[in-house]
Protein backbone atom coordinates (compact mmCIF):
# COMPACT_ATOMS: atom_id res chain seq x y z
CA UNK A 1 0.00 0.00 0.00
CA UNK A 2 1.46 3.50 -1.55
CA UNK A 3 1.18 6.72 0.94
CA UNK A 4 0.30 9.38 -0.97
CA UNK A 5 0.73 13.25 0.11
CA UNK A 6 -2.24 14.44 2.24
CA UNK A 7 -3.99 17.25 0.18
CA UNK A 8 -3.35 20.71 1.38
CA UNK A 9 -6.75 21.11 3.21
CA UNK A 10 -6.00 18.52 5.31
CA UNK A 11 -3.06 20.36 7.21
CA UNK A 12 -6.33 23.11 8.11
CA UNK A 13 -7.88 21.69 10.66
CA UNK A 14 -10.52 24.33 10.39
CA UNK A 15 -10.99 23.55 6.55
CA UNK A 16 -12.86 20.06 7.21
CA UNK A 17 -15.65 22.46 6.73
CA UNK A 18 -15.93 23.33 2.81
CA UNK A 19 -17.67 26.17 3.55
CA UNK A 20 -14.85 27.99 5.68
CA UNK A 21 -12.32 26.97 4.08
CA UNK A 22 -13.47 28.46 0.76
CA UNK A 23 -14.33 31.32 2.41
CA UNK A 24 -11.03 32.05 3.44
CA UNK A 25 -9.37 31.24 -0.01
CA UNK A 26 -12.06 33.48 -1.47
CA UNK A 27 -11.01 36.37 1.12
CA UNK A 28 -6.82 35.76 -0.14
CA UNK A 29 -7.49 35.84 -3.72
CA UNK A 30 -10.09 38.87 -3.41
CA UNK A 31 -7.51 40.76 -0.72
CA UNK A 32 -4.55 40.14 -3.49
CA UNK A 33 -6.85 40.88 -6.73
CA UNK A 34 -8.72 44.03 -4.79
CA UNK A 35 -11.88 43.03 -5.28
CA UNK A 36 -14.46 42.59 -2.60
CA UNK A 37 -15.69 38.86 -1.83
CA UNK A 38 -19.44 40.10 -2.30
CA UNK A 39 -18.79 41.21 -5.61
CA UNK A 40 -16.80 38.36 -7.11
CA UNK A 41 -19.40 36.27 -4.77
CA UNK A 42 -22.40 38.01 -7.36
CA UNK A 43 -23.66 37.49 -10.89
CA UNK A 44 -21.71 40.39 -12.41
CA UNK A 45 -19.71 39.56 -15.49
CA UNK A 46 -16.99 42.32 -15.09
CA UNK A 47 -13.84 41.24 -16.51
CA UNK A 48 -12.10 41.90 -13.07
CA UNK A 49 -14.57 40.11 -11.09
CA UNK A 50 -14.36 36.67 -13.60
CA UNK A 51 -10.71 36.55 -13.22
CA UNK A 52 -10.50 37.03 -9.76
CA UNK A 53 -13.51 33.97 -9.75
CA UNK A 54 -10.93 32.04 -12.42
CA UNK A 55 -8.27 32.39 -10.18
CA UNK A 56 -9.75 31.31 -7.13
CA UNK A 57 -11.31 28.03 -8.82
CA UNK A 58 -7.88 27.33 -10.38
CA UNK A 59 -6.41 27.30 -7.08
CA UNK A 60 -9.29 25.13 -4.60
CA UNK A 61 -9.11 22.72 -7.23
CA UNK A 62 -5.19 22.61 -8.40
CA UNK A 63 -3.60 23.48 -5.11
CA UNK A 64 -6.41 22.17 -2.19
CA UNK A 65 -7.23 19.88 -4.34
CA UNK A 66 -10.71 20.68 -3.92
CA UNK A 67 -13.58 19.22 -6.25
CA UNK A 68 -15.31 21.13 -8.63
CA UNK A 69 -18.57 20.77 -8.04
CA UNK A 70 -17.71 21.70 -4.37
CA UNK A 71 -16.42 24.86 -6.15
CA UNK A 72 -18.65 25.39 -8.18
CA UNK A 73 -21.52 25.19 -5.17
CA UNK A 74 -20.04 27.59 -3.45
CA UNK A 75 -19.91 30.29 -6.43
CA UNK A 76 -23.23 29.48 -7.47
CA UNK A 77 -22.26 28.46 -10.65
CA UNK A 78 -22.01 25.23 -12.68
CA UNK A 79 -19.08 22.74 -12.54
CA UNK A 80 -18.16 23.40 -16.09
CA UNK A 81 -17.43 27.21 -15.30
CA UNK A 82 -14.87 25.88 -13.02
CA UNK A 83 -13.34 23.50 -15.62
CA UNK A 84 -13.39 26.42 -17.72
CA UNK A 85 -11.80 28.75 -15.40
CA UNK A 86 -9.04 26.53 -14.70
CA UNK A 87 -8.32 26.39 -18.61
CA UNK A 88 -8.38 30.15 -18.63
CA UNK A 89 -5.79 30.52 -16.39
CA UNK A 90 -3.63 27.78 -17.49
CA UNK A 91 -3.90 29.85 -20.90
CA UNK A 92 -2.79 33.10 -19.75
CA UNK A 93 -0.03 31.68 -17.14
CA UNK A 94 1.32 30.90 -20.98
CA UNK A 95 1.57 34.42 -22.16
CA UNK A 96 1.13 36.90 -19.08
CA UNK A 97 3.76 37.69 -17.28
CA UNK A 98 1.98 39.94 -14.88
CA UNK A 99 -0.50 37.46 -14.55
CA UNK A 100 2.52 34.69 -13.53
CA UNK A 101 4.00 37.21 -10.97
CA UNK A 102 0.19 37.30 -9.50
CA UNK A 103 -0.52 33.78 -9.25
CA UNK A 104 3.13 32.85 -7.87
CA UNK A 105 2.34 35.57 -5.07
CA UNK A 106 -0.98 34.10 -4.32
CA UNK A 107 1.19 30.55 -4.28
CA UNK A 108 3.22 31.98 -2.01
CA UNK A 109 0.95 33.45 0.25
CA UNK A 110 -1.44 30.40 0.83
CA UNK A 111 1.95 28.84 1.66
CA UNK A 112 2.32 31.25 4.28
CA UNK A 113 -1.55 30.27 5.43
CA UNK A 114 -1.20 26.60 5.73
CA UNK A 115 1.69 27.17 7.80
CA UNK A 116 0.59 29.61 10.01
CA UNK A 117 -2.70 26.93 10.36
CA UNK A 118 -0.24 24.00 11.04
CA UNK A 119 1.55 26.13 13.77
CA UNK A 120 -1.83 27.37 15.67
CA UNK A 121 -1.55 30.72 14.71
CA UNK A 122 -5.36 31.08 13.44
CA UNK A 123 -7.93 29.49 15.89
Amino acid sequence: MEHYPRPYYYAIPAIKNYRYGLQRIMEIVADKTGQEVDKVLSPSRKDELVLTRHIFSYFCVNKFKYPPVKVSRFLNREHGCVNNSMKVVKNTLSVNRRFQHLIAELNYEFDCTVKDFEHGLYR
